[in-house]
């Protein structure tokens, strides 16, 4: 009876009501950007994380590059589980913390002590 209702308009609530909302904003980017766009994203997440791993690894001697590298790349991950989790995408946040992280990277490590 109620699909009856909101199929004929009358219902007053059936303009509020969005169907086709993935109810999180990641797997509707996703749709919307298709196979071949997700799967270059997740390849893009993938090799930055490798990269960040790479590089704690290769700098065993610098505790404090490490600690900082260590901070950026948990919260890239906790930001990035959290959009999965959540109904919002927080692409400027991961974008920003990619940059830092990739800063931190490619600073020479004289520059990187102080």
């Amino acid at each position: 009876m109620y699909d009856y209702m909101v199929l004929y308009g009358r219902d007053p609530y059936s303009n509020f009501l969005l169907p086709v909302d993935p109810h999180s904003d990641i797997l509707q980017y996703l749709a919307e950007i298709g196979i071949l766009g997700g799967s270059a994203f997740i390849i893009f997440i993938a090799m930055f994380l490798y990269l960040i791993f790479i590089n704690l690894k290769k700098r065993r001697g610098d505790q404090y590059f490490r600690i900082r590298l260590f901070c950026f790349s948990a919260s890239f991950i906790g930001l990035l589980i959290e959009s999965i989790a959540l109904d919002v995408f927080k692409a400027r946040h991961l974008w920003f913390l990619m940059a830092l992280a990739l800063a931190l990277i490619m600073m020479p490590k004289k520059d990187a002590i102080a």
